[in-house]
């Protein structure tokens, strides 16, 4: 009986722990899937950066060749008003283009920054994910072999008390026949 009660204690706290262990999954299932669309807006994130910054590069020469051209232009011809302020025009817009250049240089690197902390947030997430999918898988065989060795228990406690009933049984029977044979040895004695 004790070994029955001990087996049920086993199973009850073994499924309780599994249940544990599920909730605990869920919960690293859904971690996981917002660390993994967080890295993919980074990755996106990244591929507009990398494009803007290629843009702005783009800009940038086109900028210096203008402000080289509106210098040379200038430099033939020095007192031409129309030629200073076409001047004055493209080092206004190259100075625009160096500032955006390096504004779309910032945003890379912060978007290469966000990237590689996602990818490394995604890969801790794996980790726990893997981890709570091996606990819940283990807990639950542990679960289910507590609930076999107590459903063997119950059997051989049932087994135990079939053999118990049946000596009882028999003893009562021997004792009959006792007092059976005893009544007729005393009557063959009379």
């Amino acid at each position: 009986a004790e070994a029955k009660v001990a087996a049920e204690k086993k199973a009850t706290d073994m499924a309780a722990d599994a249940k544990a262990k599920a909730d605990a999954k869920v919960v690293t299932d859904k971690a996981f899937a917002d660390a993994d669309a967080a890295a993919k807006v980074a990755v996106e994130e990244k591929t507009k950066a990398d494009k803007a910054l290629a843009d702005a590069d783009a800009a940038q020469k086109a900028a210096v060749q203008k402000q080289a051209q509106a210098q040379e232009a200038l430099n033939k011809d020095a007192n031409n008003e129309g030629l200073k302020k076409a001047k004055a025009d493209a080092d206004t817009a190259l100075a625009k283009a160096n500032e955006d250049l390096k504004k779309a240089q910032d945003a890379k690197a912060a978007a290469e920054k966000k990237m590689a902390d996602t990818a490394a947030a995604l890969k801790t997430a794996q980790d726990a994910k893997t981890a709570a999918d091996k606990a819940a898988t283990d807990t639950q065989a542990n679960a289910k072999k507590a609930d076999d060795e107590k459903n063997a228990a119950v059997k051989s406690l049932e087994q135990a008390d079939k053999g118990v009933k049946e000596a009882t049984d028999a003893l009562a029977k021997s004792k009959v026949d006792l007092e059976q044979r005893t009544a007729q040895q005393k009557a063959a004695e009379a």
